[in-house]
């Protein structure tokens, strides 16, 4: 990364180097095998100074620096894609929550969730509208001391593991659907179900099932935007925080596929030449054009970041929503490129590369999809409105 990085980002980054050599990258093909919880990993990360990255120190957090934790978070990824995924989810969850709620709210269930160590993810899409994630079926019903939820989400990761759900729905059954209310949910209540476990090709334990909340009363202050505006208040810091980690995450996993075809072709050695594949001009090449792009597309994607910690919105929007659909292409190009560097082995299903090509192939469907981030970018380029 042809940058200067902060005393702080350094230390993060140490960190989360350590964490990907010594915890996640040893057990990340057992994880994806057995498709099970990568609770260890997330054990080693709340005992790593790492948790509360994304909050502000001032409510229990180790701060708000987009850099930096991109930084952290590619790391990660470069590990195990799973524990990245979750993470990057609770990272993501907590940080909007902090940075549109009252001083009153934050310090009621914000700084609490940072002493605990809660864990967060979001409890967000809709099959009803699919990729179109700004639009929202679901509704809540206002209480004489609070609220009601009721709501079917899918793909919600860390299902049944996650101690606080980031909560959105429309304030009232007459709402329109891109009207979203933004509540902070304690697992600990209960009413919830999980009705369609996780089968993933790839990034297989991150455990994002589908899920019922039924009958949930929450208090009337657990609504951090209680108005329907959440799409236009929370927008910077949800926008921010996806770069930071939905898309660094699957710019780690890009790497950790050029790594892992790295180490396979200098391994692979055909007993009729004699040589090995990364001796080949046609793997070298392929090798050199997968690093090529994956580089090209850390340094767009950083460049939002570092942008995103010290300008307004406007200078960094797009640029970012550019870099969820380069990571997408990047991630597309690489997987390509390495089946045909690994030939057959490749395919087999059970190796480090197919973990790592099956975890990366997810980038261009994962929300916001490839398609939305060009016309969202396509719409603010000619004065449209972005959602609708």
């Amino acid at each position: 990364m042809l940058r200067e990085i902060t005393k702080r980002q350094h230390e993060w980054l140490d960190k989360a180097v350590a964490l990907r050599e010594n915890v996640l990258a040893p057990n990340a093909s057992e994880i994806d095998e057995f498709g099970r919880w990568p609770k260890e990993n997330f054990d080693a990360l709340k005992a790593s100074g790492l948790w509360g990255i994304g909050v502000p120190e001032e409510f229990g957090g180790a701060g708000v620096d987009p850099l930096g934790i991109g930084l952290v978070l590619e790391q990660l990824a470069r590990g195990c894609g799973s524990t990245a995924m979750a993470f990057g989810m609770h990272v993501n969850s907590f940080w909007p929550l902090a940075a549109v709620g009252t001083k009153e709210q934050n310090e009621k269930y914000i700084v609490p969730a940072m002493e605990k160590k809660l864990q967060a993810t979001h409890a967000n899409t809709e099959r009803a509208t699919g990729t179109q994630f700004w639009n929202f079926l679901s509704f809540a019903q206002k209480t004489k001391s609070g609220w009601l939820l009721n709501a079917e989400k899918a793909f919600v990761t860390s299902a049944g593991e996650a101690d606080v759900y980031w909560f959105t729905g429309r304030p009232s059954e007459d709402a329109p659907l891109m009207a979203v209310n933004l509540w902070y949910l304690d697992a600990s209540l209960g009413g919830w179900d999980i009705t369609d476990e996780w089968h993933g090709l790839g990034l297989r334990g991150q455990r994002s099932a589908r899920m019922v909340f039924k009958d949930i009363e929450v208090p009337d202050d657990a609504a951090f935007v209680a108005d329907g505006s959440m799409l236009e208040t929370a927008f910077p810091a949800i926008l921010a925080s996806l770069g930071a980690t939905l898309i660094v995450n699957f710019l780690g996993m890009s790497q950790s596929l050029v790594d892992h075809t790295i180490k396979h072709v200098k391994n692979r050695v055909h007993q009729n030449t004699g040589l090995r594949l990364s001796q080949v001009d046609m793997v070298q090449d392929r090798i050199g054009a997968m690093q090529a792009r994956v580089d090209a597309t850390r340094e767009l994607v950083y460049s939002a970041l570092d942008l995103a910690g010290r300008e307004s919105l406007e200078s960094w929007m797009v640029p970012m929503i550019e870099a969820k659909s380069a990571v997408a292409s990047t991630a597309t190009y690489v997987a390509e490129q390495a089946l045909h560097a690994c030939g057959a082995q490749a395919y087999r299903g059970d190796g480090e590369v197919s973990r790592a090509y099956r975890d990366a192939i997810a980038a261009p469907i994962m929300a916001p999809s490839e398609d939305w981030c060009n016309i969202l970018v396509g719409r603010a380029l000619l004065d449209e409105p972005l959602f609708g």
